[in-house]
């Protein structure tokens, strides 16, 4: 018995989608990924060391994703050269909000530069995709 092209294409796409259907369990459900979110929760200038800059962040990201986190802080104080920090810090998420604590010390090094009472500008960003940024000024006692 031969079938005709149509008859023949039917066929086929029932098998495909009686295929579909079996596999359907593996994959419905699956949840989407959160996405992920970065705020930053205050600064203050080390009890111990004036040229260590403590910053908090509140970061959001799916369950067991692990990423970085890089934190600028910039200071424009009265000395003539502005002083700047950096720090990166790792992120193993746990799908909820949490504490992360990130230290600058206080740039150019050389020249003796310590952070001050006074505003000061932090930069964040959760290198993640898609990426999440904040920033905040934040006046330091």
């Amino acid at each position: 018995m031969r079938f005709s092209p149509v008859l023949r294409a039917a066929g086929v796409a029932s098998v495909i989608a009686l295929q579909a259907v079996v596999a359907a369990p593996s994959w419905a459900g699956t949840t989407v990924p959160t996405s992920s979110s970065l705020s930053i929760s205050g600064a203050q200038i080390s009890a111990e060391d004036p040229t260590e800059l403590d910053v908090d962040l509140t970061v959001t990201c799916p369950l067991g994703e692990q990423h970085s986190v890089f934190v600028t802080a910039r200071q424009d104080g009265s000395s003539l050269v502005p002083v700047w920090g950096w720090a990166t810090a790792d992120v193993t998420c746990t799908g909820a909000p949490q504490t992360v604590a990130v230290e600058l010390t206080a740039e150019p090094t050389g020249l003796g530069a310590v952070w001050q009472p006074g505003p000061v500008d932090v930069f964040a960003v959760l290198a993640c995709s898609p990426a999440a940024e904040a920033q905040a000024q934040i006046t330091l006692a």
